[in-house]
Formats: structure tokens, C-alpha cells, sequence
């Protein structure tokens, strides 16, 4: 499986941003999958990349990253659940990012957290629930 590009996961990491910048946006969602399982495979060095990468100049670099955080919901593991859960907040607060689409995204990632993760939002839902009413109004 995933496991099994250890050795490779830096480069194959690398290319999947690189050539995220590039392409259209439904391939940005594959890319993003990917990125997702790759920080499943090592989260203890991925989550960390995500994270930073959340403050990138570029909006399709902000959005991959809240798109491969959706795909790391699958994950059952208890020990992923409390790598990401202090990270939770910083990666749902893109919901108040200067780009629509980031933040369409970012939506859409606290909508499968809520029904994938609920214990990890439950707690948070005082920092996150503002911006989230927020976005209900019309601008």
C-alpha cells in the first residue's frame, strides 16, 4: 500500500504541489486525495507540511491543503485523531480565507469532519461556528 513509497513519499509529495498549481480543479481534488493518504501513510512529517502550506500565496496551494485534510477523515485511527486535533481549528479557519474557492473548500471539509469526526470539532465549535455564520451572510 501507501506505506510501501516510504522511500519516495518526500519526491512524490513534492511533485503532487508542484504540478497542483498547474492544472484544473477536479484534478486538484485527485491531487489532494493523494497528498491526504500520503500524510495518513506518515502523519507525524505530513500534517506538519500541510499546516505550513496553509500559508502559502497561492490560493490552489490553500485549497489542495484543505482538500487533502477531508481525505485523511477516512482514517480510523485513534493516534491520527490526536496528531490532528490540535491542528483542527488552523486548518478549518480557512473558511475565512480572501478567496472564494478556499473557502468553498474549507466548507466542504468541516462538513465531513462534522459527519466523519465530530469529536474532533465538538470541542472547537466556539472558534469555529463564528465563521462559519459568517459566511451566511450575503456580501
Amino acid at each position: 500500500g501507501v506505506k510501501a513509497l516510504g522511500p519516495f513519499a518526500d519526491d512524490i509529495w513534492n511533485i503532487l504541489f508542484q504540478s497542483g498549481e498547474n492544472i484544473e480543479e477536479g484534478t486538484r481534488g485527485v491531487v489532494a486525495e493523494c497528498l491526504g493518504k500520503l500524510t495518513l501513510a506518515n502523519p507525524n512529517k505530513f500534517l506538519p507540511e500541510l499546516q505550513k502550506r496553509l500559508r502559502s500565496d497561492s490560493a490552489q496551494t490553500r485549497g489542495t491543503v484543505v482538500t487533502a485534510i477531508k481525505f485523511t477523515f477516512i482514517n480510523q485511527g485513534q493516534e491520527y485523531d490526536e496528531l490532528l486535533r490540535p491542528l483542527i481549528v488552523d486548518f478549518l479557519s480557512s473558511i475565512q480565507d480572501n478567496e472564494l474557492n478556499v473557502r468553498r473548500l474549507s466548507l466542504s471539509t468541516l462538513n465531513s469532519a462534522a459527519h466523519n469526526k465530530p469529536y474532533l470539532i465538538r470541542d472547537v465549535l466556539d472558534q469555529l461556528l463564528p465563521l462559519l455564520y459568517e459566511e451566511t451572510l450575503i456580501k
